[in-house]
């Protein structure tokens, strides 16, 4: 038998905009999928959350930009605070959460336990891993994934930029980071290669992890004018669905897009989070 949590407002998410409500309102959160956390959030966000500030990347062709923190570091910091706070009761094992249309879901965990909760409100910022919503009033970005594909880099040191933008469909910008492999290589840096396309192509040869090696390799071979050879293993594939789906309302369960800047500017304030990022 499920157990049950009885509560007042819980907020259903991944994205950092989710999560900053659910802190700034005291609101249970509750995380069901991993959120895209490369690259850096936008430098114009009102965040001091990240205690080693904003970045200053190169772009390959000499151009220095200044973007804001990290996604990740800045993403796992609010996420302590918020664990700290009482605020994520199933920390990050929820599977699937099912709704059951009478102000209560079952919360199904990757432990093969599930548990009853019952809520006053609920606020749906993404819907990953949601079911019992009904079909939705609209789409945007049908089928549409990003995809990263990560390559670490043999006989090769790509030092001095942290990021090539290359535009296209297929391969729209590589990313240089340091490689954690070696202490002793410490300009060392390898590859992760963002792509945005239909989810029907991800079948395809052309939109493969082998097409988009060759395609990098070429590249960056014309770009640094390389003549030495250098290899690029391919270690991970990373997909995320950009897809949006649009709800009506219902009499207990409120669907958001609210613009994180408008989340920051109109928080009510946790104040024992408050005082937590003030000590950390």
């Amino acid at each position: 038998m499920a157990k049950i949590l009885e509560c007042k407002e819980i907020v259903i998410g991944n994205s950092l905009k989710a999560l900053l409500f659910s802190i700034y309102n005291n609101y249970l959160f509750f995380k069901t999928s991993e959120p895209d956390l490369f690259g850096y959030y936008n430098i114009e966000l009102p965040l001091n959350l990240n205690p080693y500030g904003n970045n200053c990347v190169k772009l390959a062709g000499g151009e220095d930009r200044i973007v804001g923190p990290a996604k990740e570091p800045c993403y796992s910091r609010l996420f302590l605070f918020a664990s700290l706070a009482g605020l994520t009761p199933f920390s990050e094992k929820i599977e699937t959460l099912n709704f059951s249309g009478d102000s209560s879901l079952q919360v199904h965990l990757r432990n093969n336990k599930s548990w009853k909760v019952k809520f006053r409100k609920c606020f749906i910022f993404e819907d990953n891993n949601l079911r019992g919503l009904g079909v939705p009033e609209k789409v945007l970005d049908k089928d549409m994934i990003k995809v990263y594909d990560i390559f670490s880099i043999y006989g090769k040191n790509f030092s001095g930029v942290d990021i090539l933008e290359v535009g296209e469909e297929f391969v729209s910008n590589i990313y240089f980071f340091k490689n954690p492999r070696s202490h002793a290589l410490r300009n060392r840096k390898d590859l992760v290669i963002e792509s945005r396309f239909s989810k029907e192509n991800l079948t395809k040869f052309e939109y493969s992890e082998t097409f988009c090696r060759f395609k990098a390799t070429h590249i960056l071979s014309e770009y640094f004018e390389l003549k030495e050879s250098f290899r690029m293993l391919h270690t991970q594939r990373v997909i995320f669905n950009e897809q949006k789906n649009l709800y009506k309302d219902m009499e207990n369960i409120v669907f958001l897009d609210t613009p994180i800047d408008e989340i920051i500017d109109s928080r009510i304030g946790n104040q024992y989070v408050t005082r937590l990022m003030d000590e950390l």
